[in-house]
């Protein structure tokens, strides 16, 4: 299945909006309980993992934004849960 770039570049932007702090479980619930946060990466996850990947591990964005997207990922989350788990020691552990 083939996917709009406009759709993902919509994707990459709410994901971004997570990244940097502007979007999150306090401020905007719905998108996160109602798995928009996890359907947007999903659809990276299959059309674009590297970008997910580099922007998830870009320490540029705050501890918290990385963390609040990595905690909506499924197939990529095992992987970057264990590296920032590294980088935040009060961060709970990914089941082993």
């Amino acid at each position: 299945m083939t996917i709009e770039a406009s759709k993902l570049e919509a994707n990459r932007a709410r994901l971004l909006q997570i990244l940097t702090g502007e979007r999150t479980p306090e401020n905007d619930l719905a998108y996160f309980d109602e798995d928009g946060a996890t359907y947007d990466a999903l659809a990276l996850e299959d059309h674009d993992p590297a970008w997910l990947l580099a922007a998830a591990r870009d320490r540029r964005y705050p501890l918290a934004g990385r963390q609040n997207l990595v905690m909506n990922l499924v197939r990529l989350q095992a992987e970057l849960w264990i590296e920032l788990e590294a980088e935040d020691p009060t961060m709970p552990r990914y089941p082993r």
